[in-house]
């Protein structure tokens, strides 16, 4: 009966160990009419822009302080949309859509360091993940949650053939400029 009630106790003891750990922390989750995501680049005729209609995204927090344990964001691929149906079908097949339907962040690790913010994780764009990161600013108001960032992704780095048109005499640059605004309740 002794062993029994021993590995009783230690189960007792993890759950509690693991529910205490669980109340430790506040979840934010981000507000998809609020935020707003748009992707800037370039090319050989004029700039463009696509804005991301849908996110999920999440942010845990240690309650009462700035402490950040984790962020993690994702976006659908065919929530892009540029206003242009053929640049918005060139830029999924470019990011292989059909195989992977997601664009994700998930961080191992966030820094605090002179007010600024550092999410270091895994970026994973069509398929290849490189493990980056990311600087933001956020800020608290009215019980919610303001993440706000501008970050540089080159293309070519996660095997992304930047996107051309009428027979590749229109072409994009190889970076794009990612600006989000995410709004967390």
């Amino acid at each position: 009966m002794k062993p029994l009630n021993f590995k009783l106790s230690l189960v007792l003891i993890l759950i509690l160990v693991f529910n205490a750990f669980t109340f430790a922390q506040e979840t934010y989750k981000a507000s998809v009419n609020e935020s707003k995501v748009i992707i800037e680049g370039t090319s050989n005729l004029h700039d463009w822009e696509m804005s991301v209609e849908t996110l999920k995204s999440t942010l845990v927090m240690k309650p009462d302080s700035n402490e950040i344990n984790s962020v993690h964001f994702e976006v659908p691929v065919k929530s892009m949309k540029s206003g242009k149906n053929r640049m918005d079908k060139n830029t999924y097949e470019a990011l292989k859509e059909e195989k992977h339907e997601q664009i994700s962040f998930s961080s191992s690790a966030v820094e605090e360091s002179d007010n600024k913010y550092y999410a270091t994780g895994k970026l994973s764009i069509a398929g290849v993940s490189k493990n980056v990161k990311i600087p933001f600013d956020i800020s608290k108001q009215n019980n919610q949650l303001a993440l706000n960032l501008s970050y540089e992704i080159n293309m070519l780095d996660y095997k992304v053939e930047p996107p051309a048109a009428l027979f590749g005499t229109i072409t994009t640059g190889d970076k794009v400029n990612v600006n989000i605004n995410l709004i967390f309740k």
